[in-house]
């Protein structure tokens, strides 16, 4: 039988571009003769599906936003279109040359704190404009909300009159607002704290529902300190929540006011080299009772804000399935409203509204928190003429501490703590003496002179 001329025709465009034996023209463009040209594929794949590399994820875009686990999306892409030439190494190359030419720094994803990337648009927080994703906008955060000026969350509203002191309802907007950004320029971390069954729970799943679960990191604040790759995990995330904090004393604090300040840190994944980040996830804990830690002092203590939740709600009064109502769609887009308010309110003023009763509860908390604070209050008195051996209140302290099953602080750090908070106290060595504190006494066992003296 003959063939006809349109397919003589067809036949040899074939054979002068090496088509003859694949699927389809397309599949034949990624081939040179038979030899398989990874570049064009790549970037056939990155035209239809846009890829970056920071060097420790490989990121596609998809729905507004470059998502971690682009191994596996380009893979499948990959073999999608070689249809029938699919091979495990093909791929691999495709990826190995994605990897090498879509290279970035680290600092360039998220560098853009003047939009929110949400569900429907991009929103310039400061005027309310929103608009169209685009792939040049290099967020890896999305927050699965929808913008909508006119939404409410009266539901939420009811929550948060019943659970937090009327003046500190700003703060808690704002410190949603601050967490919608990736800065950390108010150096700020956040303590929500209380008895059990408080609201303190539902608040956090709430944010958690307002952030997303993809934009948060869940580590304990002492793991922070002592676990080298617990660090690692706080990478291009919004926000650190964890509720239930333990008790425990943290070895020290530097982990901590590096994250909440902002500077660069390392991190190390299991397995993988460690890299340098800079992080901007802000920190969130709650707990009925506060950590101690060895390292304490004004620039540890400054960077919290304590929100009190002052009220307990037992038998009839906890209503079952409330953090699912105030966290519908509708609530969300009203929790958003509340949250961008506070965020403008926010760097208007430079700093989180005041509110009397998150001043008394951080107050306490710098309290339960530094052992030897608790110690002079429960154990000292303070008067120009007391004095006491530095020797003899250092070993009443360790004492203390052993009797309340706290660990004591070296005495150096001791008389650096007790100086901080008390900057009137003086050394003072009599001849023939041992060195003294001049300004401070014990209790126990105190004998007090006509003059006031307070003679150990």
């Amino acid at each position: 039988m003959g063939v006809d001329q349109d397919t003589a025709k067809e036949l040899q465009e074939l054979k002068e571009n090496n088509l003859i034996g694949f699927p389809n023209k397309r599949v034949a463009s990624y081939f040179n003769d038979s030899t398989f040209i990874p570049k064009r594929l790549a970037e056939d794949v990155a035209e239809e599906m846009p890829v970056v590399n920071d060097g420790i994820h490989l990121y596609t875009y998809q729905r507004g936003y470059f998502a971690p686990g682009g191994r596996l999306k380009i893979r499948k892409l990959a073999q999608k279109k070689l249809d029938e030439e699919a091979r495990r190494n093909r791929i691999e190359e495709v990826i190995y040359h994605l990897e090498s030419h879509r290279l970035i720094d680290p600092e360039e994803l998220n560098e853009d704190s003047s939009h929110i990337n949400l569900k429907n648009g991009l929103l310039k927080w400061k005027t309310g404009e929103i608009k169209d994703h685009t792939p040049d906008q290099l967020s890896t955060i999305q927050i699965p909300v929808t913008y909508d000026p006119e939404a409410t969350c009266p539901k939420f509203d009811e929550f948060l009159k019943g659970v937090v002191p009327p003046d500190t309802i700003p703060m808690v907007h704002e410190m949603m607002g601050y967490l919608l950004i990736p800065e950390t320029d108010l150096e700020k971390a956040f303590m929500l704290t209380g008895t059990g069954a408080n609201g303190k729970s539902t608040l956090l799943y709430a944010i958690e529902k307002l952030i997303g679960q993809a934009n948060i990191a869940n580590v304990p604040l002492q793991e922070l300190e002592s676990n080298r790759f617990k660090k690692a995990l706080l990478y291009g995330k919004l926000a650190n929540i964890f509720a239930d904090l333990s008790s425990r004393v943290m070895e020290g604090s530097s982990a901590f006011k590096t994250l909440v300040s902002g500077d660069r840190i390392d991190g190390e994944f299991k397995g993988k080299d460690s890299f340098s980040f800079t992080p901007f996830a802000k920190l969130i804990f709650s707990a009925n009772e506060l950590p101690g830690s060895t390292e304490l002092g004004t620039s540890f203590f400054r960077r919290w804000e304590v929100i009190d939740f002052p009220n307990q709600f037992t038998g009839s009064q906890k209503k079952q399935g409330l953090k699912y109502e105030i966290t519908t769609e509708e609530e969300l887009s009203g929790i958003l409203n509340h949250a961008v308010e506070g965020l403008k309110r926010l760097y208007d003023k430079g700093e989180f509204t005041p509110s009397e009763s998150s001043r008394k509860r951080k107050e306490l908390f710098e309290r339960e928190s530094d052992n030897v604070l608790a110690f002079v209050d429960e154990e000292c008195i303070f008067n120009p003429d007391a004095r006491v051996y530095t020797k003899k209140v250092y070993q009443e302290y360790k004492e203390w501490c052993f009797e309340n099953s706290y660990k004591p602080l070296g005495k150096k750090k001791f008389n650096n703590r007790l100086t901080a908070k008390h900057p009137e106290l003086t050394k003072k060595r009599d001849r023939g003496q041992p060195e003294h504190w001049q300004g401070i006494g014990l209790l126990v066992n105190e004998q007090e002179t006509d003059k006031g003296d307070v003679i150990l």
